[in-house]
């Protein structure tokens, strides 16, 4: 059997221009493909669909890629490589709020279809 590497993005996405269409839409087609999956489930599976090929391609931030963002950006960070903790007690505070709704960041999450 032939391998090739491939990105997260590609294994998730697929690869534009062959014949390997990515896992998420092999996943969705086999579901669609099913008597028993309602259609309350695939908007919900298709949701996190979305938010995975989204995150994968770049398109949305990781929470790692997020949490390093938030800490580089910091005004108490020296770029040295040690956190310190306001910067800490400041992202614990963006991270509840963010859980908790009051803060919105639209670079970590897909608009949920309804």
């Amino acid at each position: 059997p032939e391998m090739t590497e491939m990105s997260i993005d590609e294994i998730l996405n697929g690869i534009p221009g062959s014949d390997y269409q990515g896992l998420i839409a092999l996943v969705r087609d086999y579901l669609r493909g099913q008597d028993d999956v309602e259609a309350d489930t695939m908007c919900t599976l298709s949701n996190y669909w979305q938010l995975l090929s989204q995150r994968a391609s770049g398109k949305l931030k990781t929470n790692a890629r997020w949490i390093r963002d938030f800490v580089t950006s910091h005004s108490s960070y020296k770029h040295d490589s040690v956190v310190s903790e306001e910067a800490v007690y400041d992202l614990l505070v963006a991270i509840d709020q963010i859980q908790k709704g009051v803060r919105k960041d639209p670079s970590l999450f897909v608009k949920a279809e309804k």
